[in-house]
């Protein structure tokens, strides 16, 4: 068998020459779509810029598809006129997304669904308010209605939820969620008149916004914030002493929160934890010689942050709200969180009394602050039955 199936020293040297020729072919084959990758890749990169769109938008799953079809059209590929986007185009697309709107209906059908409202001002400084549909399929944008004309009143806001609701089907809604606005309580009463079987709630991460706001304006945490900001303000408003700062902490020392008392709170948190090298900075010869901590707000600063008195007060102010902040992250994540926000609650009480060693005197302020938002707005049925099927706590 061997006999027949040995090569030929002719036929082995042919072979292996023929080999050697397609791997020679392959890599020229590579290099020159290497070639034309490079080239392709340059020119999407000169629309990205030109237009000044994001480059996270190649993250898109549609970028990807959008280069697929390309690269199967060939290279006669005529792209579409300005008409056709805005026109015929958009149309398709829109009728596409409708179509889409099925799979979300039957799950409002079947396990029911949450009518949100948003109000905010635009660009162009036109009140728009929108209309959002939350569900176990996901969240879909229904209507967005420009109200600059008119007076944001209860009715004003219950028409436009009761027609959403109309639309729906009552049946299939469960509950309407907006801010805690007073037009907005106002709109729930009329909605409760009409339909009673439908629960109107507030926005959970809005009530625990104001939590904050009220625990910021204590006074011994009001006055460690403004002397938090009196430091930040100061080391940000000359560019030596902000290189300096970045030097000595390796990072910046103002974090960006979701709202301006979660801000607050991340300002704390960030100082805190940048305590050693704040004291050295305010300490080192070369901030002395720049001359600016013989300036008032300087010398505010400086003392600032050489008080301990200060840093337990920003101590205190992070133990209040860092429980209630880690609960607003929560809320206003994408994850569902009706069947948690009861024992989430409960959960942020306890850790604040756990970071006082369980001494009632020293947070009842805080814990009353907490109590009053909390029995207000979200202590409603939905909250506690969510809480007590929920097999997470038990």
């Amino acid at each position: 068998m061997d006999k027949y199936c040995e090569l030929t020293p002719e036929e082995a040297v042919a072979e292996r020459k023929r080999k050697r020729a397609d791997t020679v072919q392959s890599k020229l084959i590579t290099e020159k779509r290497e070639h034309k990758r490079a080239r392709a890749c340059e020119y999407i990169c000169q629309w990205f810029y030109e237009a000044c769109i994001s480059f996270n938008a190649v993250t898109l799953p549609s970028f990807d598809l959008m280069l697929q079809s390309i690269g199967q059209c060939g290279e006669d590929l005529e792209g579409p006129t300005p008409y056709q986007m805005g026109g015929p185009i958009l149309k398709k697309r829109k009728k596409r997304v409708a179509e889409s709107f099925k799979a979300h209906r039957k799950t409002w059908e079947l396990r029911g669904c949450t009518i949100m409202t948003d109000g905010l001002t635009d660009l162009r400084g036109r009140g728009v308010m929108n209309l959002v549909i939350h569900s176990a399929y996901g969240v879909v944008f229904v209507n967005s209605v420009d109200c600059s004309a008119v007076k944001k009143d209860g009715k004003y806001i219950f028409d436009l939820v009761d027609s959403c609701i109309e639309e729906v089907g009552e049946k299939h809604v469960v509950q309407v969620v907006t801010d805690n606005a007073s037009v907005n309580q106002a709109a729930s009463n009329l909605l409760k008149a009409k339909r009673p079987n439908i629960f109107w709630n507030g926005c959970a991460a809005h009530s625990i916004d104001l939590m904050l706001e009220d625990i910021g304006k204590l006074k011994s945490v009001d006055e460690t914030i403004t002397k938090a900001r009196g430091v930040t303000v100061f080391l940000y408003a000359h560019t030596r002493v902000l290189s300096l700062m970045r030097e000595f902490l390796g990072k910046d020392l103002v974090r960006s929160g979701i709202t301006r008392f979660a801000t607050s709170y991340l300002n704390l948190r960030s100082m805190l934890d940048s305590k050693k090298e704040l004291q050295k900075l305010f300490r080192s010869d070369q901030m002395d010689e720049m001359g600016y901590l013989k300036k008032v707000k300087g010398s505010e600063a400086k003392q600032s942050v050489r008080s301990e008195f200060f840093w337990e007060g920003v101590d205190v102010a992070v133990k209040f709200f860092e429980p209630l902040a880690n609960l607003l992250w929560r809320m206003d994540s994408d994850v569902p969180a009706m069947g948690f926000i009861f024992g989430a609650f409960l959960d942020a009480k306890r850790e604040i009394l756990a970071r006082f060693e369980d001494e009632e005197t020293n947070v009842q302020e805080v814990l009353d602050i907490v109590d009053k938002r909390w029995d207000r707005k979200l202590k409603g049925p939905l909250h506690r039955d969510g809480y007590f099927l929920n097999s997470y706590y038990y």
